[in-house]
């Protein structure tokens, strides 16, 4: 696991030396333990590195074939690359290292792109090939992995994190057109980011640039067809699943907040390794979302190390700081500063995580999945509802049946995961300001009958990134790596081929899971319904006396006040917060989330909390 960062001449502009050295000191905390560089004609390479496989110094990155033709540098981890080395030994290969960033490098030597298909892991890579003078990159299925980057002056420049590429001098400016999918949808989706100039290269993509230019080109999606596979299936993949993301020459744990996806994965590495795992969760002591009690009897269920921390209101505030400047983004995940903060916590005693996201994402485990199963009865329900739509509670499923009621077939499909109706603060179509979305929205509909599955096919490709996206940065900012069992490409194939009854029959969905964790995990737990991740943000922000002032104040800032809400749409919604009225405290943090990012990330107000802020 590490970072990485390049800059590649593509008209003959060579990059000056040592320019990717400076992009990857910017990016540091996600690999503390070594770091190297490469600078010839047309390309400068870098990359810090956070050794989890083959410690030794010989796996120092950037590296190079024998023959000096082709260079790489590696984020991620290969999970079969035992079986892919021996295969390259066996053909007359001589490997001197241990590491899957060497076997990434040899195999593309030999097949080139078709190499992408046999790799199970997590990934985002670049190679340079000095004979051709151009970059081959790519990044994983699901993009676990982050790849951003920039043509800018006859240059193409790449980082792990946006922040790496403003250290090579490209400013960081907000791109206004995409405020309206920022406030509705709390991120951006696709190859968009927030900054002007600055691409996501897709999941599931690689990307090539030379003197020609450069050009991206999709290596995977998910598949719509083929034979459906049985609901029994899955516990043997899951297992295998857990059992190769367990592999590593350093100390691995888990993150148990007490739901079935982390308890289902909590469990399982804990029968692997034996008694003494180390498993780690945040408290939330007195409020109605603290979990303690269901990860209490999964740790004593199941004989595991148990960590809990908690969160003291002063740690609230740099923590909201930090996890900003690391995301490069307005928060997608309210709890993002209680991942980071047990991140830090769980780097004294391990290197490597594993961790139950994604599961609701490629299985339907959210309550909105399951009320579209029956799209007749929630059209019906929201006709009645609509006019009362004001007086409900935003994202509730009523809220979601009163928009649906009211929106196109794909809005509706984006509508599921926004909560609410996604024109809210506009009239304009989806596709006028969030064209990526509209158009997954557009080809869910045509690939699939049932809403529901249309529905899943839209999260895959715009939510699931988003939450993907902010474990990388926040388990990275502490420089530990997260690994998701869900994500391995056989069960990302059972989640798209399988059948919808056999997903979500049951009370809670999720169905497969829930039976192969049958026994194994206490009832209280596997019985449970879903309850998110998430932080008691709308009392932090009224009971915290710095943070009430701050958000207050988010009104005047020139990126809402200059917005389509503009200053007094949101001084409205505010306003009406802070006095009492629980139905806003939603829309208020999407205002404060995108307004701190401004603060931290473009302004550079690493502290932008009380008058001594810098």
């Amino acid at each position: 696991m590490c970072g990485i960062a390049g800059v590649v001449a593509l008209n003959g502009h060579d990059p000056e030396p040592r320019t990717a050295a400076l992009m990857r000191d910017r990016i540091v905390h996600r690999g503390p333990d070594g770091n190297g560089e490469f600078d010839a004609p047309g390309v400068s390479l870098a990359a810090c590195r956070l050794a989890i496989v083959d410690l030794a110094p010989r796996g120092l990155m950037p590296m190079s074939s024998p023959d000096g033709r082709f260079h790489i540098v590696h984020n991620g981890e290969i999970y079969n690359r035992p079986e892919l080395r021996s295969e390259l030994e066996r053909s007359g290969v001589v490997l001197s290292t241990t590491t899957d960033t060497e076997v990434i490098l040899r195999l593309y030597e030999r097949e080139g792109p078709r190499m992408l298909d046999r790799l199970d892991g997590m990934f985002a890579f670049a190679i340079w090939d000095a004979r051709q003078r151009e970059l081959f990159a790519a990044r994983d299925r699901v993009g676990e992995k982050p790849f951003f980057y920039s043509v800018r002056n006859g240059r193409l420049y790449f980082a792990s994190e946006p922040k790496a590429l403003f250290a090579a001098g490209i400013p960081a400016e907000f791109a206004a057109e995409t405020w309206n999918e920022l406030i509705t949808f709390r991120s951006t989706a696709g190859t968009r980011t927030p900054y002007v100039g600055v691409s996501s290269l897709l999941p599931g993509h690689w990307l090539l640039a030379g003197r020609d230019g450069s050009r991206t080109e999709r290596w995977w999606c998910f598949p719509t067809d083929g034979p459906a596979p049985a609901k029994g299936d899955f516990g043997p993949l899951f297992e295998a699943s857990v059992d190769r993301r367990m592999v590593a020459d350093v100390r691995v744990g888990t993150f148990l907040s007490g739901g079935l996806d982390s308890s289902s994965v909590t469990a399982l590495a804990a029968a692997r390794v034996g008694n003494g795992l180390p498993s780690f969760t945040v408290r939330y002591d007195g409020t109605a979302i603290d979990e303690g009690r269901y990860s209490s009897a999964v740790a004593a269920s199941i004989g595991v190390d148990h960590h809990e921390i908690r969160i003291s209101d002063a740690e609230r505030l740099d923590l909201l700081a930090d996890a900003a400047w690391h995301l490069d983004e307005p928060m997608t995940f309210q709890a993002s500063p209680e991942i980071l903060a047990v991140s830090r916590y769980a780097s004294r005693h391990v290197r490597v995580v594993l961790t139950g996201e994604t599961a609701d994402e490629l299985f339907g485990g959210y309550t909105r999945m399951r009320l579209l199963r029956y799209p007749r009865l929630v059209r019906m329900t929201g006709s009645v509802l609509r006019p009362l739509r004001g007086r409900l509670r935003p994202a509730s499923r009523w809220h979601r049946a009163a928009t649906a009621a009211g929106v196109s077939r794909a809005e509706w499909v984006a509508a599921s995961y926004a909560g609410g109706d996604p024109n809210k603060f506009n009239r304009r179509p989806l596709e006028d300001w969030a064209p990526y979305r509209a158009q997954v929205a557009r080809d869910a509909l045509e690939e699939y009958s049932e809403p529901v599955r249309q529905a899943l096919a839209y999260e895959r490709l715009t939510h699931l990134p988003s939450i993907i996206a902010t474990g990388d940065r926040m388990t990275m900012g502490a420089a530990i790596e997260a690994r998701l069992p869900f994500t391995d490409p056989k069960l990302l194939d059972f989640s798209a081929l399988a059948r919808t009854s056999d997903l979500f029959d049951g009370p809670h969905g999720k169905q497969p899971l829930r039976e192969a964790m049958s026994g194994r995990l206490p009832e209280l737990v596997l019985n449970r319904r879903k309850q998110g991740w998430t932080s008691p943000y709308a009392t932090y922000l009224r009971d915290i006396p710095t943070l009430r002032g701050w958000i207050a104040q988010t009104p005047n800032h020139p990126i809402v006040a200059e917005s389509e809400l503009g200053r007094r749409g949101a001084s409205a919604i505010v306003d009406g917060f802070l006095a009492g009225d629980e139905r806003l405290a939603h829309d208020s943090w999407m205002i404060g989330r995108i307004v701190l990012w401004h603060q931290v990330c473009i302004e550079g107000r690493r502290r932008p909390f009380g008058s001594g802020s810098s």
